[in-house]
């Protein structure tokens, strides 16, 4: 596992269960679980009636984190592929050599 993958993983078990959505009502979006629980939307905060966000600064770092990271695992999967798809031709030539050093063309 890619400590981008261990990022992933550790985030998500900290946040609400998945599965999220996105939920409109009256124009108002917010991200809540299958289940109805709020996971993330506006608030204004009472104090100084600024905007905020619902979730707290370690659960938004922890959204962060895994949005930072899917990224990485993404160019790492690509990579991953590239490589593959090189193994698999040199697989295929070799194939190809052995067949005709022992005449199976």
């Amino acid at each position: 596992m890619t400590e981008a993958q261990e990022k992933i993983q550790n985030a998500i078990a900290k946040l609400p269960p998945l599965p999220w959505s996105v939920w409109t009502s009256c124009s108002y979006r917010r991200i809540m679980t299958q289940r109805g629980h709020n996971v993330l939307h506006g608030v204004v905060q009472r104090a100084d009636n600024h905007p905020d966000l619902s979730m707290n600064a370690s659960d938004l770092n922890y959204l962060v984190d895994i949005i930072n990271s899917a990224a990485q695992v993404s160019r790492e999967l690509d990579e991953a592929m590239k490589r593959i798809a090189e193994l698999e031709e040199e697989i295929s030539d070799m194939e190809e050599l052995d067949a005709n050093m022992h005449g199976h063309v």
